[in-house]
This record gives C-alpha cells, sequence and structure tokens, in this order.
C-alpha cells in the first residue's frame, strides 16, 4: 500500500520453497517491512525489485532500483529502521548491507540464515523451573515446549519429536523414573536423549537407565546450554 501511495511499482521475485530458517516470524516480517520502507525513500524511479535467492547456507533478500545519489552508506547505517533490522539480523546469524553497483545504483542486502531449530521438550510439574529453562533456552538454535503431565507429553510425542528430553524424576503422582524407563524402552523415543534434572543425587541410577545426562538442582544457564550442547553431539556420534 505505501508504495502504491507513492507510485512505486514493486516486483517480488521469489522461488517457491527457500531455506527453513528459525525464529520469530514477527521479527523476520518487520525486517523486511524496515528495508523496503527504507528503500521506498531512495528508490531511484518509479520501480523497485525484491529477488529472493535460496542458497546452501542461507536466503539472499535484495531490493534493487535504488538511487546512489540519495545516500551513502553512513547515512543509511544511521536510519532507525534499518538499525534495528541489522540488529535483529545479526541476533539470528545474518547480516545487512548496501551494495554499489559500477552504474552508480545502490541494492539494499541482507541474508537469513537457513536453520532447524533444537527442540527441547520438558517435563517437569513445576512452572517456575519450567520458565527457568524457557529464560535460558530462549532464541536461536533452541526451541521449548512444556509437559506437566503424561497426558502432555504423550501429545507433544504425537505431535513431533523432540531432539532432547528433560525430565524431572520427582514429580507428584508421575514417577520420572518410570518415565525414563518407557523412554528408554519405546522405539519412537529410545534415541532421543534424556536429561535429568532433579534435586536427587542419584546419577548412577539415572545413567543406568539409559539417561544421557544428569543434571542435579538448582542448575545455572551454562552447566544446562553445555550439557544440551553434549547430549546433541553425543547422539550424533556413529
Amino acid at each position: 500500500p505505501l508504495a502504491e501511495q507513492q507510485g512505486v511499482r514493486l516486483t517480488v521475485h521469489c522461488p517457491a520453497t527457500l531455506p527453513a530458517a528459525y525464529g520469530d516470524p514477527a521479527l523476520f516480517h518487520q525486517i523486511i517491512l524496515n528495508v523496503l520502507t527504507e528503500a521506498l525513500r531512495l528508490v531511484a524511479e518509479d520501480a523497485l525489485s525484491l529477488t529472493v535467492t535460496a542458497r546452501a547456507q542461507d536466503s539472499l533478500w535484495e531490493v534493487s532500483g535504488l538511487s546512489g545519489t540519495h545516500a551513502s552508506t553512513e547515512d543509511l547505517q544511521m536510519r532507525n529502521g534499518l538499525a534495528v533490522s541489522e540488529a535483529l539480523l545479526e541476533f539470528y546469524g545474518g547480516r545487512l548491507w548496501l551494495e554499489q553497483g559500477e552504474d552508480g545504483s545502490l541494492a539494499l542486502c541482507f541474508t537469513v540464515p537457513a536453520a532447524e531449530p533444537v527442540t527441547v521438550l520438558v517435563i517437569d510439574d513445576d512452572l517456575n523451573t519450567i520458565q527457568l529453562y524457557r529464560r535460558y533456552l530462549q532464541g536461536p538454535p533452541y526451541s521449548v515446549r512444556a509437559a506437566r503431565t503424561c497426558e502432555e507429553l504423550e501429545a507433544h510425542l504425537a505431535e513431533s519429536r523432540p531432539d532432547v528430553i528433560l525430565l524431572d524424576v520427582l514429580m507428584p503422582i508421575e514417577d520420572g523414573w518410570k518415565l525414563l524407563q518407557r523412554l528408554k524402552t519405546t522405539d519412537e523415543t529410545r534415541d532421543i536423549p534424556v536429561i535429568i534434572c532433579s534435586v536427587l543425587p542419584q546419577p548412577q541410577l539415572a545413567l543406568a537407565l539409559g539417561a544421557a545426562r544428569v543434571l542435579q538442582k538448582p542448575i545455572n544457564e551454562s552447566d544446562l546450554l553445555e550439557t544440551i550442547e553434549q547430549a546433541i553431539q553425543q547422539r550424533h556420534q556413529p
């Protein structure tokens, strides 16, 4: 609508499929809006073109049709919209830059890294603990889901398989040890790393029942991140 109001024709060239990217859809939407809004201020004539290219490690987004006489690289870096987009892209591992052609024309370019989230399923009855893990694991590459009962666990497993499970064995009604045993003896879940997170100091029992790692509560952020990474690496080892 903004392009139409300014009499600018916007064409989009995008493949049918793009590499999967992990992040907040609303933030990605805002990045694109910021770039296009700034491009409208710098349009050379009455046409802009957005070309999206799928690559092995990322997707390349290029807005061309800008005038090189309207702004310098330094000017663009000072614009709030682009500064916000640049910061958001850096958070996700991408980047934003201004590219100048031999004819003096400009193009705004940015990349969105291809990534699949690491899904962590938390099995714990304590809401505060779940919120703590969410805070530790916020942002890429982690996506956190939670189950406080066996029914919620079954629903999550039916929907999709997590990459890692964090399990508290000391829960009311639910027997965490039996849950661990069932997870490691069921064909559909036996290869999912299970990290025991408990106040109980019984690591030998947990490992004997098939746990990949054991953390004793209270758990700090660095220990949790390191343990999850170790469990994932161990899973992919032959």
